[in-house]
């Protein structure tokens, strides 16, 4: 799969992406030589070397390819397949790992930010299938958007100072909110409000921004996600608790409310995607399987709800 341009303007700004991907500031590699990075990048799109991608190019007897913005879906997905078999040629990192940074780097794209692209992963979180090669146990994945996994030690670090009594929680919720504004998908906030909520008794906190959130959890979903039985994601995987959590969480939150059948939903995910969560969801699904639930579940202790609420 060779990509042809028209100068060698766009592969020099994907060879000095590649640079710096491949350094300790990034991802604690040795910094890499720019002509390293040059003949990686000539890899990833296709030539032997720089020199045949710089030959090939001023030479100009081949019409330029579509850049990614300009491809299909499919297509993209075919030149991200292409680029991380590619870049496995330099790197022995695994496959998952791979493609994280074939989808950073972009090279065969003019702009790697831009929303026309397939897997971004700036301001979109993902959900990818893959099978581990030293286990060989396949399973699904969540990943952040890359905006807000690098809020993450903040956020964390200001709840931790709010559990100690150090920062007020009116400030830090509406902190938390302004960051949603700016980062919808961001579900190490979410995550975190519902925190807030759970721990100072204060449901009214997230009430009224279930929708927000659920909008947040959907758009993480692909649309090849399987949509009924049980789904392996594991539980060691920080970012997968995350998930969970929210799904959790958004179950509840509206089971709270008496919107039932999202509450049904959400809580049928959680049980089908998470087994270490699946038992908190249970007492739930049996109030939702009758015809009028009590909705009291969540007021009643575990031990407590089969004599009070008879589940």
């Amino acid at each position: 799969m060779r990509i042809f341009f028209s100068s060698l303007t766009l592969p020099k700004k994907a060879a000095k992406r590649v640079q710096k991907y491949f350094s300790p500031e990034v991802s604690h590699f040795p910094a890499a030589k720019l002509s390293d990075a040059q003949n990686v990048t000539a890899v990833m799109l296709g030539y032997d070397s720089w020199h045949e991608l710089s030959r090939v190019t001023k030479k100009g007897s081949q019409s330029p390819s579509p850049l990614d913005e300009a491809c299909s879906a499919e297509e993209q997905r075919q030149r991200i397949d292409y680029q991380t078999a590619a870049l496995n040629q330099f790197t022995p990192l695994i496959d998952l790992v791979l493609r994280q940074a074939v989808v950073k780097l972009r090279v065969s794209a003019a702009n790697p930010l831009s929303p026309l692209l397939e897997e971004q992963s700036f301001d979109r979180n993902r959900i990818v299938f893959w099978t581990d090669p030293f286990n060989g146990r396949s399973e699904w994945r969540w990943f952040p958007s890359d905006r807000s996994d690098s809020a993450w030690d903040d956020i964390s670090e200001k709840y931790k100072c709010w559990e100690r009594g150090l920062l007020e929680g009116g400030p830090f919720v509406e902190e938390l909110i302004k960051r949603l504004d700016a980062e919808p998908e961001n579900l190490f906030v979410i995550e975190h409000l519902f925190y807030l909520a759970r721990n100072s008794g204060q449901f009214g906190i997230v009430e009224d921004l279930l929708d927000q959130f659920e909008a947040a959890v959907i758009q993480t979903i692909p649309s090849d996600f399987p949509k009924h039985g049980s789904v392996y994601f594991e539980w060691g995987t920080h970012t997968n608790r995350v998930l969970h959590r929210v799904t959790y969480e958004l179950a509840e939150g509206y089971y709270r409310i008496g919107n039932f059948p999202k509450a049904k939903r959400w809580f049928e995910f959680t049980a089908r995607t998470s087994k270490h969560t699946r038992i908190y969801c249970l007492d739930y699904l049996k109030d939702l399987k009758r015809a009028i639930p009590c909705g009291r579940v969540h007021e009643v202790e575990p031990p407590d709800r089969e004599f009070e609420l008879g589940i």
